[in-house]
């Protein structure tokens, strides 16, 4: 017998939302060529210098400073040790590709070190080389 009160039914004929979301859902996939984004932590006067370089290259913050990690990655050269503080509150994204992403994460594990950490070593390092080419 089917009751039309639905508290009166039994617990497997009803249907949830659940169930139905679930299995009407398509697993969604990731893009082969997605950005991963990076988020360095700088301190005042670093991120000034990046912001005016920024400016100069007529770019934003973020995209002049993914220029910059793929072009160091790019040189393959040594990148010497800095001092990382990650407490400092601002911050600038780095939006790079999957190689360059995967180039930074064997640094980190080859550093013993955080993505943040190896990827701030080597924007510092490349700064370094953007200040000897601007003094020039």
């Amino acid at each position: 017998m089917e009751y039309l009160n639905p508290m009166f039914r039994k617990q497997s004929d009803i249907k949830t939302k659940k169930e139905k979301i679930s299995k009407d859902q398509k697993i969604r996939r990731k893009r082969s060529d997605a950005k991963h984004d990076i988020k360095i932590p700088l301190d005042v006067n670093e991120r000034q210098f990046i912001r005016r370089l920024a400016i100069v290259h007529q770019t934003s913050m973020t995209a002049y400073c993914s220029e910059l990690i793929e072009k160091a990655l790019a040189s393959n050269k040594e990148y010497p040790n800095v001092l990382y503080s990650a407490n400092n509150k601002k911050a600038v994204h780095a939006k790079l590709s999957g190689a360059a992403f995967k180039k930074v994460q064997e640094y980190s594990v080859q550093w013993d070190c955080s993505i943040r950490c190896a990827a701030y070593r080597i924007l510092m390092a490349a700064l370094e080389e953007e200040k000897e080419v601007i003094y020039l």
